[in-house]
């Protein structure tokens, strides 16, 4: 350790200037006070799972056995016959006829006739349409052909050329209607072995004289000659 010695004015040394070595005290744990409640660790929340928003896309179709999609870049060229849907995105060439229904999507092309329930035109066809419920040919949609249903809608800016018959469909409906109704019961008929002869109109028997009737008066009796 250096020590520095200094001189006062009658040249004495002065006592050196030092400080006491002060030793550190020991840090004491705070304790907590009985009103006071020991501090917990904060833990975050648990995190809440937002379920994820549905796909979006076109509507489904209506509810059947079964569905068939004809993809953008497909081309399908014969007839289908079934009991189900079809929905055509890319190119069909033949016939469809189905059940339920047939929608031609934005971008398909169909060369053909279709027979169904229910038919939805946003692409393009050219055909012949028979649909036993209604046709819809939307803003996009392009027909050629002749439609014979009861129901057409056909919306603004669409491309329609051909003939429309809803009377014939009508009357198809009419006459599937009658057919599928259930017959019509008969009254019960009476038994005709009850054993008593039928009366003829016209006809007089003792048993209907009315029981008060004058009886005939007897005459005088015959003369013998």
């Amino acid at each position: 350790m250096l020590t520095i010695f200094r001189t006062s004015k009658d040249g004495q040394p002065e006592e050196p200037n030092r400080k006491p070595d002060i030793p550190p005290q020991p840090v004491m744990p705070r304790q907590s006070t009985p009103d006071q409640a020991p501090s917990k660790p904060l833990t975050p929340p648990p995190r809440q799972q937002v379920p994820a928003p549905p796909a979006q896309g076109r509507p489904p179709m209506s509810n059947g056995p079964s569905s068939t999609t004809i993809g953008k870049d497909l081309i399908f060229e014969g007839n289908v016959k079934g009991k189900g849907s079809i929905r055509v995105e890319g190119e069909f060439k033949g016939t469809l006829e189905v059940q339920n229904e047939v929608i031609i999507g934005d971008g398909g092309s169909v060369i053909g006739d279709i027979h169904a329930d229910v038919v939805t035109v946003e692409g393009h066809i050219q055909g012949n349409v028979e649909a036993r419920q209604k046709i819809n040919i939307n803003v996009t949609g392009t027909m050629i052909g002749d439609i014979i249903a009861p129901r057409v809608v056909v919306a603004s800016g669409a491309v329609y050329k051909g003939r429309i018959d809803m009377e014939a469909a009508l009357k198809k409906q009419q006459k599937a209607a009658k057919e599928t109704a259930p017959p019509k019961k008969e009254p019960p008929k009476k038994d005709a072995g009850s054993g008593m002869p039928e009366k003829k109109t016209g006809d007089a028997s003792p048993d209907d004289a009315p029981q008060n009737a004058p009886k005939p008066i007897a005459g005088p009796p015959p003369k013998n000659g």
